[in-house]
């Protein structure tokens, strides 16, 4: 089982949410990477299974670089937030940076639901 430092906690996650999958973690060798972006590599790699983002891993599993061994999904809970000036001298910039933000998490909704 890989995964990032940052992420330590999902695989018990999984564990808890999907019980009947007939996986032990207790029983599995464990390899640990200070990001998630490693951790992917080590799973393209061949060295493990690790749990990972849609929206950072679709590239990898259309280009058969990683394939999703089963349907059942982990939902975290965990959120990004843009935060913003009231007043700033590129205020322009950052309304198209959220937009770009709207449109990009739009396309993540579209990879999540493919991948079902």
């Amino acid at each position: 089982m890989i995964h990032s430092t940052n992420r330590a906690a999902d695989w018990q996650k999984w564990f808890d949410a999907h019980p009947h999958h007939g996986m032990h973690k207790a029983r599995a060798r464990q390899l640990s990477f200070s990001n998630s972006t490693l951790a992917y590599e080590a799973a393209i790699t061949g060295n493990g299974i690790a749990l990972a983002e849609v929206i950072v891993s679709a590239a990898d599993i259309a280009n058969d670089k990683l394939v999703v061994p089963f349907t059942a999904r982990l939902v975290t809970g965990r959120g990004l937030y843009m935060l913003e000036p009231q007043q700033s001298p590129t205020l322009q910039a950052v309304g198209l940076l959220r937009q770009w933000i709207i449109e990009e998490s739009a396309l993540h909704d579209v990879l999540a639901q493919a991948y079902k």
